[in-house]
């Protein structure tokens, strides 16, 4: 019996308790389920050495054969693995693991004053178990953006269901929206449309996009244009410069520069920066209005100063070239430079050449090189034949210096892009 007691009391006491540790740590199988496994495994353990026991004694036990004893050896076997089972620290780490991973996931919470200790309104939260459709969007709202109480998804998403199928448009545009971002497609379109159907601009905007990409239903320029419309008459920016856009090129719909710059216009003064890139570049190529550099480089610098690559590399060419603005290298290396910050090829081109010649900068062929050389990384044929050219005036050490700089900026901005 002594021999059992060393072999069986690590067998019910270690294993199930390791195993619990264990599990707490691994979360790709629900926890209940590894504290049940845990508890058969220990039911099993118990049946084997029962069994030993009974048909095979004097293998066990040279002390005694008493019945008695192997019973009460058991029953103490088994209070020890119950112990390790059901220890206090052992059902803490059951309901840290319940509250963490099952109860965010239920359908209905147990008790709604647990949500309002989370820092939720009270009222807030007994008016969406009402069934009031504000309060169980506005609840919807906060899970999925974590204000005022830990975000969860599953809870976000329960609440904007219970609005949406009440009929309430934003609940079904936020629905839409988050189940979009999980990657399911045609259910978003499908709460996107009832609520595009209502007239919620979000949604009849997202629609259209959807329509556009082919994404969750059928490409249809066509449909793209009319849902497009309908948040744009609205007075949604990102419809106007997408319907802009549609006329622009002439999907969808007859092509109409006029009505490009309409709609572009319409969406670049609310501050869209992609509309007054689009629309300065209207005014740069002559399309629907008549060419007008100084008006380019008005929607240019607006785009530019709102963070726009594009706008940003265009403005530091009308500085370079003196167009629409006195020729200023200096300012043009500023915008160019902000440009090639976020990776634009012809921008790091262009700004290679600016250090080249030593236009609003000092003359550096290390630095030239090193923006060519980021450019040429990009695919960019001309900053390729620069390099060529650029590397048979350099030292081995100069051309050493300047792929060292290279690898430094992709890391750097490669890391941040990361982030």
């Amino acid at each position: 019996m002594l021999l059992f007691t060393v072999v069986a009391l690590p067998l019910f006491y270690g294993i199930p308790k390791s195993i619990i540790e264990y599990s707490r740590r691994r979360i790709s199988i629900k926890p209940v389920f590894l504290y049940l496994a845990t508890f058969l495994f220990g039911y099993a353990v118990f049946l084997i050495a029962f069994i030993l026991l009974s048909y095979f004694p004097s293998a066990f036990d040279t002390v005694s054969q008493g019945a008695g004893f192997n019973i009460g050896s058991m029953i103490g076997f088994w209070l020890l693995a119950l112990r390790a089972i059901f220890s206090r620290s052992a059902r803490q780490a059951m309901r840290a693991d319940y509250d963490a991973f099952v109860r965010p996931h239920l359908r209905h919470p147990s008790n709604p004053g647990d949500q309002a200790d989370a820092g939720l309104d009270p009222e807030l939260v007994t008016k969406a178990a009402a069934g009031n459709v504000e309060a169980q969007d506005e609840l919807g709202s906060m899970y999925a953006s974590g204000e005022g109480v830990a975000s969860d998804y599953a809870e976000a998403v329960k609440w904007f269901h219970k609005a949406a199928e009440q009929g309430y448009a934003r609940a079904q545009f936020n629905l839409g929206l988050m189940l979009h971002g999980a990657g399911s497609v045609v259910q978003a379109v499908k709460w996107w449309r009832k609520a595009a159907e209502q007239g919620n601009a979000n949604a009849q905007g997202s629609l259209g996009l959807m329509y556009y990409n082919g994404n969750g239903v059928p490409q249809n320029y066509v449909e793209a244009v009319k849902w497009y419309r309908k948040a744009a008459e609205q007075g949604d920016a990102e419809a106007q410069y997408s319907l802009g856009v549609m006329y622009a090129s002439g999907k969808g719909v007859a092509e109409d520069d006029t009505e490009a710059v309409r709609w572009f216009h319409k969406a670049a003064e609310q501050g869209y920066a992609r509309a007054q890139f689009n629309l300065g570049l209207m005014y740069r190529k002559g399309r629907g209005v008549g060419e007008d550099d100084a008006e380019a480089v008005k929607w240019y610098r607006k785009a530019a100063e709102e963070g726009d690559e594009k706008a940003q590399f265009e403005l530091g060419m009308m500085y370079g070239i003196g167009e629409g603005v006195p020729q200023d290298y200096a300012e043009a290396v500023k915008w160019l430079r902000l440009a090639a910050d976020h990776g634009h090829a012809d921008a790091q081109s262009n700004l290679g050449g600016m250090y080249y010649n030593g236009h609003g900068v000092d003359q550096s062929d290390v630095l030239a090189h090193m923006w060519w050389k980021l450019a040429e990384a990009q695919g960019h044929e001309k900053a390729r034949k620069s390099l060529s050219f650029l590397v048979k005036l350099m030292t081995k050490e100069q051309i050493a210096e300047a792929q060292r700089m290279a690898r430094e900026w992709q890391e750097k901005h490669s890391s941040s892009t990361a982030d």
